[in-house]
């Protein structure tokens, strides 16, 4: 029996912008060149109601942007023919008014899976106090010594919520998928002058998306907290993290789950 498989289909062109499904940001392109992107996208979907969004920050001269949730089969290359779009969200600028900046667009549409609930759709809301902060810049400050010292074993072991929905989502064994990180790190970590950048907490903003219960650490600038360390306006690694807390009584104990 075919297997399904969720994703999001976006082009654009003069607009800069942030695409959120279910109040996650999960994709984002800028408004200097044309852009497209088809990301998997299953373990964002719930069954019910999926709220697609696009915060736009920067719009150009003609500004262009469409982005659908789709539904597909598992192992079946994305195309018009074989996937069914479940909500579109497009901008429309009315002949004549100009384009202003920001604004946001979103819409809603209905898919099933069978799958269950995500974690995440019921964890526990973070709370905004000094104690919740430090519990995240702990729990932060292990998986980057793991990193640093050349390990993911650390990753590993705060990832579990994360690997079994990607293992039930994507028909993968969890040793597949440690494997695959095991190897990509130790080829990244192996190049001459390969470090990862220090976790400054003055700079660590604590994003909170899907109504409290996901935490983003990014720097002021929108940088994954965990980086490998370069030059300014060069490319490294990076990896973005979606963290939880996993008990409602402790604000230290916490997950990644995407």
């Amino acid at each position: 029996m075919p297997k399904p498989a969720f994703y999001i289909r976006a082009e654009a062109q003069d607009c800069a912008a942030e695409i959120l499904l279910n109040g996650a940001p999960v994709l984002a392109g800028p408004a200097r060149f044309p852009w497209s992107a088809v990301p998997a996208m299953s373990e964002w979907v719930v069954n019910g109601d999926n709220e697609l969004g696009a915060r736009i920050t920067e719009l150009g001269d003609a500004p262009r942007l469409r982005v659908s949730l789709c539904l597909g089969e598992l192992g079946v290359s994305p195309s018009a023919e074989n996937e069914h779009e479940i909500v579109v969200i497009e901008l429309v600028i009315p002949e004549g008014v100009p384009p202003v900046a920001p604004l946001e667009i979103s819409d809603v549409g209905q898919a099933q899976h069978a799958w269950g609930q995500w974690y995440w759709e019921g964890a526990p809301p973070f709370a905004g106090d000094r104690h919740s902060r430090q519990a995240v810049l702990d729990f932060l400050q292990v998986i980057h010594a793991g990193l640093a010292a050349g390990s993911v074993d650390a990753l590993i072991a705060a990832s579990g919520y994360k690997f079994a929905d990607l293992a039930r989502c994507y028909d993968l064994t969890l040793s597949d998928i440690h494997a695959q990180l095991r190897a990509v790190f130790a080829e990244l970590s192996s190049e001459p002058g390969w470090a990862l950048a220090d976790i400054d907490p003055s700079d660590l903003e604590l994003r909170l998306h899907c109504d409290g219960r996901v935490l983003e650490p990014v720097t002021r600038s929108g940088e994954p907290a965990l980086r490998q360390q370069t030059r300014e306006g060069e490319q490294g690694w990076s990896i973005g993290l979606f963290i939880v807390r996993t008990h409602w009584d402790h604000v230290d104990q916490l997950a990644v789950i995407r």
